[in-house]
């Protein structure tokens, strides 16, 4: 049976319903269903089912607050023919009643914005608002009509105002506001990384704002970031809000055209909806559906992220939307910014160097009330008015008791009665005949409590198995290079757990998703899409071709632009460059075939015309003969000086062409076949069945000697291997991807590229392709794959080798990247020119150095471009330094005193002076507070700070001989050591008061678990992990090897355990399951000192230290993506 005939209609159908015109579609549907009426007819079945179905009209809202989408704009159903106002040519400067129309600077639901300069009776610039083309329903011009009156009627420094009103020639409404210079109010507050106190001030004159049109009788009803905009005057910030095009009036008409709205119409932005605005019963609607997004407004302020996903609702109809808002609690701002990555949150922090549990302390209390008080489902229990509410935040800022406090227990069970009414009614009245039987029932009552606690535990079991299961698979992969299997495998996300890919923790299973991920080398940036590339016989040049009329001319390694040659009238959809590197040939849309010399900017001569646009264009490996396909009409052979040989007729697509090694022969797919031609004798020799190849898009050699053909086709997931001498497909090739847009083959043929509708590229060992695969379809044959272009822009177009190492792609978003196949090694070790004394992070691709005994520590990239040495950091010798505080903060041991320093900046914050010796340990609390330093004469001193180092206090003297292990806990309220090898000491620094001792063995590490409810040791034979509350041992591990370094990651989940070896192991705690080897060095390079991950989360930087003829050398592993 034929591939074309067992091929499943829905296949088509879904491919068919990705093509946006009918004509694209007819097409489509031309080529997949040849030949195969039955099948057509099937497809087209489903396609006009598609297209009767019923379909709520506020799912197409939705869909335009997705992450792909454009700014969002007000929601206001209109015909979806309608288009936006594309007629107006702004480069002509029309004119508008006395303004002169400079610049279009938005679109929004009813009308269309543009920079303007009123000519008369005085200069200036001004926001000229005009309804849009198409959009004059009564409806629309009345809310139109609506904005502007509301405007008119308010008179608010932040508030934009109305300056004048009229009509177009051609009756079209339009009114004139100030112009606002100004960006929205999170990108303010992201660009000048304001601190808390900052945004609550910006947030206060925004209610006040608000409040002025509540008392004005305007409900704005669409308050978002991009309606609220803040400019710099004077140096200082300052708010506008603007765009009441969806405003609604409490005590008048705001235009005698004011019209009910219809029913079933959501007038807002659903992530900045009330419930009561989502339940588009708007007679309902108060201002304190507005008091809600402003709460919403300061969430996102306070975390960088609104209370409910955005693409969570871009995935929901209206109903799913409007039960969300309705029902669900949203996590208060200070639980969200402990799922966030680093980057969001330390830049709603205003400080890129400050950790998200700084920001969570913050915001816990009583802005959390703040906040959540303002996000009430029932607004009776909102803020009243928008100046109660900036009032309240401003008694946050002076240090007054706020007004919000969580709702009563009498409140919440009222609310319950009211909604479950019907519920306990029922029980109410069977209550009495129960009684008799109460005793089976509570019986009853407590055996489902309690198989629903089983049954919770049992998912949470099975998640935590397969979470396990996943992350051994990820390892197993990691270990043999196969990323793109990585990339298939979804872990769970489990109940109650932190987000698994936050970035405030090191992350085991982000470090083995991005291992494999790929950066291009360089970029060759063009002003539209890449339609075709060639790349010069000596790899130095690259020829690109542009849908807008273009071909360029670039030197690959720099990305230098060399030439342009002159723009064809039409897209150029095909390039080529001549073996001997002198001649360029390029074929556009309209059909042409042009010449060049390559050192020229015009063109040699025109070759020939086809009839239909020009789809590829390949010459001979002897260049001798060049072909040129049409689309759907037929292709032309000439000779090395440009005379036509022949052409032929050929109804199916020209994207691809294959000569033989000896350029007798060519290669040319029809409908039904290969079709092999007598270049010379301009003769068709015979014809390769397509058996399995419903519809050949592109093909390459393979095998030695070029012995198979490797065709791939449009709409299946593998690849036919074709033995051209036999004439018959002999294997298959199992890609798991469809539409593949290209194939390049590396020299050697052991190696295939292919580039794919979805941006996508993969490549594949091709080694196995040899005599003896006859009946196979072979698997496992992928090496890497990676995203080449931005998907959102479509296709990626071409990839071609540039050499054994590099390839090189094409895309649809306008870029032509090089790529490095070496990319995929992940881990790197470095050799610094000493052993050291220290290493920290200080930055995501850095490191610092210190030498034992170098008053200059070294910065040294990851990047692998050598090393610098800094200004020195002290005149005297940096003995030793201790970790990293959460503020970038870490203290040195500097002769006989400790230095607080930033590592950012190299600045001493502050000196403890003392007069002891020290031991080789020293710490600092994560929140850099306090300090606490190991002494020669046995004791361990700590010190505090309350303001940055710059004075300091002794806390305590305790008498503890620590020989592994230092560490805070709590937030730095807690000391925890271990006592001459022997006890595990906990000290209550606050009280100063030891709180536990644990008998342990000796160790050589110890760990303190993120939560701070865990502790693990290292010993002489394996680990131990324990429950510090109640002491019970949770994990132990035997081993034969000496365990040196331990690291919790992924919010507790994995513990990593570096061994004497040099080996790295990974365990998955919730289940107590060794996940496997993670690292395993080639040579010895002696043992894990210590391990921590880079700030970006996902880079893992261990110490290795060896002891070669009595004298200590240093390692540094990184393993993890790579960073260009």
């Amino acid at each position: 049976m034929s591939q074309r005939s067992v091929l499943l209609p829905k296949t088509i159908f879904t491919a068919a319903l990705r093509l946006s015109s009918g004509e694209e579609r007819e097409t489509f549907l031309k080529e997949a269903c040849f030949d195969a009426p039955e099948l057509r007819c099937s497809v087209e079945k489903l396609l006009a089912a598609q297209e009767t179905l019923d379909s709520n009209p506020l799912d197409n809202a939705v869909q335009a607050f997705s992450p792909k989408a454009s700014l969002p704009c007000t929601i206001s159903f209109v015909s979806p023919s309608l288009e936006l106002d594309r007629e107006i040519d702004i480069s002509n400067h029309p004119l508008v009643g006395p303004y002169k129309l400079l610049e279009l600077l938005g679109e929004g639901g009813m009308g269309t914005v543009y920079m303007a300069e009123q000519q008369y009776p005085m200069k200036r610039k001004v926001a000229l608002k005009l309804i849009r083309a198409g959009m004059d329903s009564s409806e629309v011009i009345s809310r139109f009509e609506a904005e502007r009156q509301a405007l008119a009627i308010m008179e608010h420094p932040n508030i934009a105002k109305v300056l004048d009103a009229g009509t177009t020639n051609t009756k079209r409404p339009y009114f004139v506001m100030e112009l606002v210079r100004g960006v929205s109010i999170t990108d303010y507050c992201e660009k000048h990384q304001l601190n808390i106190r900052e945004r609550l001030e910006l947030f206060i004159t925004v209610c006040r704002a608000v409040q002025h049109a509540h008392h004005k009788g305007i409900i704005h009803r669409d308050l978002k970031p991009s309606n609220i905009l803040v400019a710099r005057l004077d140096g200082k910030p300052v708010v506008k809000v603007i765009d009441f095009g969806v405003a609604k009036a409490l005590n008048q008409e705001l235009t005698e055209r004011t019209l009910f709205t219809q029913f079933a119409q959501m007038i807002g932005t659903p992530v900045y909806m009330s419930p009561e605005q989502a339940e588009m019963n708007l007679l309902d609607v108060d201002t304190r559906s507005d008091i809600y997004s402003l709460g919403v407004l300061l969430y996102e302020l306070l975390t960088g992220k609104t209370p409910f996903h955005r693409a969570s609702f871009s995935k929901l109809g209206y109903d799913g939307i409007r039960k969300i808002l309705r029902e669900e609690i949203p996590l208060k701002p200070s639980a969200r910014v402990s799922t966030l990555r680093v980057n969001d949150s330390s830049t709603v922090s205003g400080s890129k160097n400050a950790e998200s549990r700084k920001l969570r302390r913050s915001l816990k209390g009583e802005l959390d009330l703040i906040v959540m008080t303002a996000l009430e489902k029932d607004r009776e229990l909102r803020y009243k008015t928008a100046i109660e509410f900036a009032e309240d935040v401003q008694r946050y800022l002076d240090g007054q008791p706020i007004i919000a406090s969580p709702p009563t227990l009498l409140y919440r069970t009222r609310k319950f009665c009211t909604r479950y009414w019907v519920a306990l009614t029922i029980m109410m009245m069977t209550s009495v005949g129960l009684l008799t039987g109460g005793g089976i029932a509570v019986s009853q009552m407590l055996r489902a409590i309690s198989a629903e606690k089983e049954a919770t535990q049992r998912e949470k079991q099975a998640n935590d198995l397969l979470e396990a299961s996943r992350l051994h698979q990820m390892l197993t992969a990691f270990r043999s290079k196969n990323y793109s299997y990585i990339a298939s495998l979804h872990l769970p996300e489990i109940e109650g757990a932190p987000v698994a890919d936050s970035s405030s923790s090191g992350s085991l299973r982000r470090l083995l998703l991005n291992a494999g991920s790929f950066a291009p080398k360089t970029q060759y940036l063009h002003p539209a899409a890449v339609e075709d590339f060639a790349i010069s016989p000596d790899g130095q040049s690259l020829l690109t071709a542009c849908s807008n009329g273009g071909a360029y001319l670039w030197e690959v390694e720099s990305g230098r632009l060399i030439r342009t040659f002159e723009p064809h009238p039409e897209p150029v959809d095909a390039v080529a460059i001549s073996p001997d590197g002198q001649f360029v040939v390029t074929g556009g849309r309209n059909g042409e075939v042009w010449a060049w010399h390559r050192e020229e900017k015009k063109p040699l001569k025109l070759i020939g015309t086809l009839p239909t646009g020009i789809e590829a264009v390949l010459w001979s490996p002897d260049g001798e003969s060049l072909v040129a396909g049409a689309r759907y009409t037929e292709f032309c052979v000439w000779d090395r000086k440009f005379r036509e040989v022949f052409r032929s007729e050929n109804d199916h697509r020209h994207e691809s062409f294959l000569f033989s090694e000896d350029s007798k022969l060519l290669y040319v797919p029809t409908r039904t076949s290969i079709a092999v031609w007598d270049v010379s004798a301009a003769a068709l020799v015979h014809s390769i069945p397509s058996e399995s190849i419903l519809n050949i898009r592109t093909m390459c050699w393979a095998g030695q000697n070029r012995r198979y053909l490797v065709a791939a086709d449009r709409f299946s997931d593998q690849m036919a291997v074709i033995d051209p001498v036999e004439r018959s497909e002999v294997a298959f090739l199992s890609t798991n991807a469809i539409y593949p847009q290209h194939l390049g083959v590396r020299s050697d043929l052991s190696r295939l590229a292919s580039v794919y509708n979805d941006g996508q590229c993969h490549i594949y060992d091709l080694n196995s392709i040899r005599p003896g695969v006859e009946g196979r379809t072979l698997q496992k044959l992928l090496l890497a794959s990676f995203q080449a272009h931005n998907p959102e822009y479509g296709r990626a177009s071409v990839v071609k080798f540039r050499d054994h190492s590099e390839v090189l792609t094409s895309g649809a978003d306008g870029k032509v990247a090089r790529w490095s196949l070496s990319d995929g090694n992940s881990a790197s070790v470095l050799k610094p020119p000493k052993a050291l004394s220290g290493l920290l992070p200080s930055g995501p691709d850095q490191l610092l150095y210190f030498v034992g005994g170098s008053k200059q520590p070294l910065r040294v990239s990851t990047k692998g471009r050598g090393q610098t040495q800094i200004d020195a950091m002290s005149s005297e010798d940096i003995l030793s330094v201790g970790n990293l505080s959460e503020q970038g903060w870490f203290p040195a041991r500097v002769g006989d005193r400790v230095e607080v320093r930033n590592i950012h900046t190299g600045q001493v914050l502050g000196t403890i002076k003392t007069t002891f010796q020290f031991r080789n340990m020293i710490e600092i609390s994560e929140d850099g507070t306090r300090i606490a330093v190991a002494t020669a004469d046995d004791q361990i001193h700590v010190w505090s700070s309350s303001n940055a180092w710059a004075e300091s206090e002794l806390l305590t003297k305790l008498l503890i001989i620590p020989t592994f292990g230092l560490r805070f806990a709590d937030e730095g309220k807690t000391l925890i050591a271990d006592h001459d090898d022997q006890f595990l000491i906990e000290w209550d620094l606050e009280n100063d008061v030891e709180v536990k001792r644990t008998k342990v063995t000796p160790g050589n590490d110890l760990v303190v678990s993120e939560d701070n409810q865990h502790i693990a040791i290292a010993t002489e034979n394996g680990f131990q992990i324990w429950n510090r509350a109640t002491s019970e041992v949770i994990l132990s591990r035997i081993a034969t090897n000496r365990v040196t370094s331990l690291l919790f990651c992924d919010h507790d989940r994995v513990l990593l355990t570096g061994y004497s070896d040099g080996k790295i192991f990974a365990s998955h705690l919730p289940t107590k399951e060794e996940l496997g080897l993670l690292y395993e060095p080639e040579t010895i390079t002696g043992w894990p000192v210590s391990m921590q991950f880079m700030p970006t989360g996902d880079r893992l930087l261990v110490h290795f230290d060896l002891l070669v003829g009595g004298r200590h050398t240093t390692k540094i592993l990184i393993l993890g993506p790579k960073v260009h």
